[in-house]
């Protein structure tokens, strides 16, 4: 299978999850996902991952913040 095919297939699918929260799972459950997926196929390199979730720091307190 092509590589972008497959990138792009897992971004939407983890986008999909996160939107309508099929099975009631949380969204962070969807996004970490298909995060996990996309380095663990070699279609991400690990440290440009790294550095996007150090971009996300301030949002990731706001939302461990909302919830209740």
């Amino acid at each position: 299978m092509n590589p972008t095919f497959l990138f792009w297939g897992i971004a939407l699918a983890a986008t999909a999850g996160v939107i309508l929260h099929p099975f009631r799972w949380l969204e962070a459950i969807w996004a970490v996902t298909g995060a996990v997926l996309l380095v663990a196929l070699g279609l991400l390199p690990v440290s440009l991952a790294l550095v996007a979730v150090g971009k996300g720091i301030d949002v990731y307190l706001f939302l461990i913040g909302t919830i209740t």
